[in-house]
């Protein structure tokens, strides 16, 4: 889970042929915005984040009441964002020191 108040997504994703959504916003109502896209370039892939995955709940500023509220939610999730950094990084040839199943 990655918290979304409101910001960046893309649009017409479906209207394009190398354009493979990753990962999208899914609200209440279960509807879907897409938030990262992997890209086919050339020979290689480029991704496309509108959100910050690598941003820690460790940064955020505790004396902030809304961070506060939210912190302990956002701390659950910290392994999936890590795990998720390394999907990134697979679709992009790089390798990690931890095993990634596409």
């Amino acid at each position: 889970m990655i918290y979304y108040n409101g910001g960046p997504y893309f649009v017409d994703t479906q209207l394009y042929k190398n354009i493979n959504t990753l990962a999208y916003y899914q609200f209440l109502d279960q509807s879907v915005l897409p938030a990262v896209l992997k890209i086919k370039y050339n020979k290689g892939n480029v991704i496309l984040s509108a959100v910050h995955f690598e941003y820690s709940s460790k940064l955020l500023n505790m004396n902030d009441k809304f961070h506060a509220q939210i912190v302990s939610e956002l701390e659950q999730s910290e392994f999936d964002k890590i795990k998720f950094a390394g999907v990134i990084f697979k679709y992009l040839g790089l390798s990690t020191r931890h095993k990634v199943h596409l």
